[in-house]
């Protein structure tokens, strides 16, 4: 009994340090939720010339099987599953795509450019994304306006983690959401108090990538509630720290002190110190 406890821990170990491989999408979505993993979908076919170069020099290398194995690979045949290829407007191949398991498309790449051009597409995402599952997994059963505010943020978090392409993705998949969610408190005429807090919740997408301006144009100070004029103070602080503008972000700091919320005026000093 005991010598197969081990077996069965070593196997379970195995494969979580080897990438995942199979030829059935749904197998793919299926293994990506269990793993929390994200997943490659490798459109190919027998016929394609550089199909099978890519699969050579690329995807059958024990480099990218080590490099790539926080993905599951989905290798589909176009010629034997023509809905998936249709489902993601596939009309070239090699055409790969990054999914998560709830078949949001992050990002793709068509053709085939070399082993090290195919790997940089594919470092910069996260290893596992739990949170982002559990709050995508939610969000599946009822896309209401809570469900929605936690999948942006749960997108937001992972590219916090994320690198190159990967960030660019997921970055771009959370101002996604947070566009619907503005939608959607709209609809359901939701407080103002939490509309500008979602709204500066998105407005951080941009301190992640650097947009300070975007960030300064954006703010208007007048329209933004008594609760979160200190988070908005504290976004116009790091911009304007971001962009070298000193006198500025010394204006904003000062108000922060004054505000003493608490939060985001314990977050500049830590700023303003280092």
């Amino acid at each position: 009994m005991k010598k197969i406890i081990i077996c069965v821990v070593m196997l379970l170990g195995f494969q979580a340090q080897s990438q995942l491989k199979v030829t059935q999408y749904k197998d793919a979505l299926t293994l990506a939720k269990q793993s929390q993993k994200l997943i490659l979908v490798d459109f190919t076919a027998s016929w394609c010339g550089p199909c099978q170069v890519m699969k050579r020099e690329f995807w059958n290398t024990q480099k990218t099987k080590d490099s790539l194995s926080h993905f599951i690979l989905a290798e589909i045949d176009v010629d034997f599953n023509k809905a998936v290829a249709q489902k993601y407007g596939v009309t070239s191949i090699p055409n790969v795509f990054v999914i998560d398991a709830y078949e949001n498309n992050l990002a793709n790449s068509t053709g085939y450019e070399g082993a090290e051009s195919s790997l940089k597409d594919y470092l910069g995402y996260p290893k596992e994304v739990k949170n982002l599952y559990e709050a995508l997994a939610k969000y599946e059963k009822d896309k209401n306006v809570t469900h929605t505010w936690e999948v942006a943020l749960a997108f937001q978090q992972a590219s916090k983690i994320a690198t190159a392409k990967g960030f660019d993705a997921l970055l771009k998949q959370s101002n996604s959401y947070f566009d619907a969610l503005q939608k959607a408190m709209k609809k359901d005429k939701t407080e103002i108090s939490l509309v500008n807090k979602a709204y500066l919740q998105q407005l951080e997408n941009a301190v992640l990538d650097k947009r300070f301006k975007k960030i300064i144009k954006d703010i208007k100070l007048d329209k933004i509630d008594s609760t979160n004029l200190a988070y908005a103070h504290y976004l116009l602080y790091v911009a304007h720290l971001g962009l070298k503008e000193q006198e500025e972000a010394n204006k904003n700091y000062e108000t922060l002190v004054e505000l003493n919320d608490g939060i985001y005026s314990e977050k500049a000093k830590l700023l303003n110190k280092s």
